[in-house]
């Protein structure tokens, strides 16, 4: 099944709405002065947003998304110690063909969500795809281990995101179901397994709750799983030698 991406065909409007004197003012009752100081300003998902949303935004904006911008974008993100794409195949030649790139399909849809500023909140849990897990390690290890614990917003830049209380809610409803209390037993055991049972209890229900990339931590469980079986087939047979034992030899007169 080939991805979805986010391009879609913009409205078709030509110019930004008028204004009302009884209504707030929008982005589009804005000078285009404005308009073009603004785009300056935003980074490439915004700007790529902004395209998709009206045909005036996409003839104003659209000299701005260049391939520079993509690579810049690219590079903040790394800064930032946040996943990046790291697919050899990758191309950011149009937008069309970087956004078709599972891996920056993945980040931007994430990001959309906030899932992101979610994950910042919980450092010690592995909540990245694990195509990006090696990159942020070198990323932490070449700049130190800061803390990254914070509810700032990493799509708008305000102190706190909007999106964590609700996010919040989601893993609280989750803990308090049948379900998660019925597995809570299982998660703790599989955590004991992996070394990090709190972590691991965590990032499994922020999984099911949809705030982390749910195969991620599947894959972390089934691989727990595969060490518990193969203790458990280890400890079969070794008790199986230990109750072995030589059949008797026969002695017969000569």
């Amino acid at each position: 099944m080939a991805p979805t991406t986010f391009l879609q065909r913009a409205p078709k409007s030509s110019k930004p709405e008028p204004s009302s004197r009884n209504t707030h003012k929008s982005l589009a009752s804005l000078p285009p002065e404005i308009h073009h100081i603004i785009a300056d300003y935003l980074p490439y998902p915004d700007l790529l947003s902004l395209k998709l949303t009206d045909t005036y935004f996409a003839v104003l904006v659209g000299p701005k998304l260049t391939v520079k911008s993509r690579v810049s974008w690219v590079q903040s993100r790394y800064a930032q110690r946040l996943p990046v794409p790291t697919s050899t195949k990758l191309s950011f030649r149009t937008d069309e063909l970087f956004v078709a790139n599972p891996e920056v399909n993945a980040i931007l849809r994430r990001r959309r969500r906030h899932l992101e500023c979610a994950d910042r909140r919980e450092p010690k849990v592995t909540l990245g795809f694990s195509a990006f897990t090696e990159v942020d390690r070198n990323v932490r290890r070449l700049r130190g281990a800061q803390q990254l614990d914070t509810t700032a917003c990493l799509v708008t830049g305000a102190p706190n995101c909007p999106a964590i209380p609700d996010l919040d809610t989601k893993v609280q409803r989750y803990r308090n179901s049948v379900v998660g209390k019925l597995t809570a037993p299982v998660l703790r055991t599989v955590g004991w397994l992996r070394g990090l049972q709190p972590s691991f209890r965590d990032s499994l229900s922020c999984a099911v709750a949809g705030l982390s990339h749910t195969p991620r931590v599947l894959w972390s469980w089934f691989l727990a799983t595969l060490k518990l079986a193969f203790i458990v087939v280890v400890a079969s047979v070794a008790c199986t030698v230990c109750r072995w034992r030589p059949p008797p030899v026969a002695f017969t007169n000569p």
